[in-house]
């Protein structure tokens, strides 16, 4: 089985479909900060997730949770192992693994630079009232819910990265394992869906009196999850999705970084970042960040 750091696809082949979800997050903060920093779900959307059974996303956050959802990914997961073994063979080496990987993102790229632009993300479109959700097969009413599930957790921790500068798998890990209550109240202010997992924590503090815990809570509940304190909240996005390919490796320079970012953001001024000195500096943080909670 190869490792991550075996998995090298050239930036220039992945840039294109990163661009387009950058553009996509970038137009969804203009319309949070329309709506004073928050994510205004109308209402035809919430009903189709409650139809759909997306209301307990935030269970993925914690270790059973996630370990849950793994498991019941398994036949997926060994499905997509099974296609990859017959394309690459038992045991594929990392030129051969790099070039079909390669190949792949360029496909997805390809497809992202020609398709319909991502405008405000497609769940904010409200487009789903004609969907008769009780009509579904089960088979796509499941896929329907797995997509979303998936989709919110990732956009979540996004959010919380391009807040925070550091995830909400990582925010709920420091608040439960290190009872870190600064990162529970991070947490609680980029999704809210999380209080009710943490009722007992709260009770206890309430208990107690603990007023410097529920000042540090009105303040997070009060301000919207737009408010943070990472100044490049883009940037950082862009950053975890490099990192993920492992594109953040030495051979990537800060101004190929600051290129593709420049191209992403060139309609969008409040986000823009003219010097390569702040992609360093901002690159060095985040790796340190990501070393530390690693």
């Amino acid at each position: 089985m190869l490792g991550s750091d075996s998995i090298k696809i050239p930036i220039n082949a992945v840039a294109p479909l990163l661009i387009k979800k950058l553009r996509a997050y970038a137009d969804l903060y203009d319309t949070m900060d329309k709506h004073g920093g928050w994510i205004p779900y109308p209402d035809s959307v919430l009903d189709y997730f409650k139809k759909l059974g997306v209301t307990h996303w935030a269970e993925l956050y914690f270790p059973e949770g996630a370990a849950k959802w793994i498991k019941d990914q398994q036949p997926e997961i060994v499905e997509s192992k099974k296609a990859l073994t017959e394309l690459l063979g038992p045991d594929p080496s990392p030129e051969s693994a790099n070039k079909f990987l390669t190949e792949l993102a360029a496909e997805f790229s390809r497809a992202a630079s020609t398709g319909e632009p991502l405008s405000g993300l497609e769940f904010m479109d409200g487009d789903v009232d004609s969907i008769d959700v009780d009509g579904l097969p089960d088979e796509e009413r499941q896929q329907q819910h797995d997509m979303w599930l998936t989709f919110l957790v990732n956009f979540y921790n996004d959010l919380a990265l391009a807040s925070h500068g550091e995830s909400m798998d990582s925010l709920v890990s420091r608040a439960i394992k290190s009872q870190d209550d600064d990162a529970l109240v991070k947490a609680i202010q980029i999704d809210r869906s999380l209080l009710p997992h943490f009722s007992e924590r709260l009770w206890k503090q309430s208990m107690k009196g603990n007023s410097d815990f529920f000042d540090s809570l009105a303040y997070r509940v009060n301000n919207s999850p737009r408010r943070g304190e990472n100044t490049k909240p883009l940037l950082w996005i862009f950053f975890n999705d490099l990192y993920a390919v492992n594109c953040l490796n030495s051979s990537v320079t800060s101004k190929q970084i600051l290129d593709f970012y420049q191209e992403a953001v060139k309609d969008y001024p409040k986000f823009f970042i003219d010097d390569e000195l702040v992609v360093q500096r901002q690159r060095r943080k985040f790796l340190e960040m990501y070393r530390q909670v690693k």
